[in-house]
């Protein structure tokens, strides 16, 4: 895309972390409870949410979209219109939730992992690490997730995992993962680019810059 035009300006104090499009609307979250959403990217309307929790990450499955934030903060919507805050069984910050393989797997600080089956009655997993997570992906018959750290998790069921040893620059933060055209990719800190078919064994790709990559999706 090349011309780009302002959509939701209505208060730039707060900062929007993520935004998503399923069941027919525009969904965004951010600070302090904010929850905007829009059928059609131009007339936008403000969830009243019981919580004032940062939220970073937004996902869809199952017919509800699950929202996640600090404090372990799960909120659950059928609409995008109408929310109700989810028990949670962390106070971690989750930095991510993520639907893949017909799971919710919510991701965040001190190697907090969370799954649920229908965006309720979530599960905190044990951990094999301590490392800030920050994607989830599926693929090839494994669940992967990448953290801070050169951290890469593995797991066949989604429930038990165990540390990917992998030959990557060590201490750099992987920041998002994705399955596409039978490959994870991992993007992260000072551009690195990074491929495996089976999620365990990982290969450096050549990038153009040094700067860090955020995020990565396909299309």
């Amino acid at each position: 895309a090349i011309n780009w035009s302002d959509v939701y300006s209505h208060d730039h104090r707060v900062w929007l972390y993520d935004v998503i499009f399923a069941n027919k609307r525009y969904v965004a979250v951010g600070m302090g409870g904010m929850v905007v959403s829009s059928a059609n990217l131009h007339d936008w309307q403000q969830a009243e949410i019981n919580s004032k929790s940062w939220l970073t990450s937004i996902s869809y499955g199952s017919g509800y979209f699950i929202v996640s934030g600090a404090s372990g903060t799960l909120l659950k919507s059928q609409d995008g219109l109408a929310w109700q805050l989810e028990s949670s069984p962390t106070q971690e910050w989750l930095s991510t939730v993520r639907f893949v393989n017909n799971k919710f797997l919510a991701l965040g600080s001190s190697g907090t992992i969370l799954r649920s089956d229908t965006g309720e009655s979530w599960q905190l997993l044990p951990s094999p690490t301590k490392a800030w997570l920050y994607g989830v992906s599926y693929g090839a018959g494994r669940y992967t997730i990448v953290g801070e750290n050169s951290t890469i998790l593995s797991s066949e069921d989604g429930k038990s995992w165990s540390i990917v040893r992998h030959k990557l620059a060590k201490n750099t933060t992987l920041r998002s993962i994705i399955y596409a055209n039978n490959q994870f990719v991992i993007v992260g800190a000072h551009g690195l680019i990074a491929t495996s078919r089976d999620g365990l064994h990982w290969q450096k790709q050549h990038s153009e810059t040094k700067r860090g990559l955020y995020s990565i999706v396909h299309y």
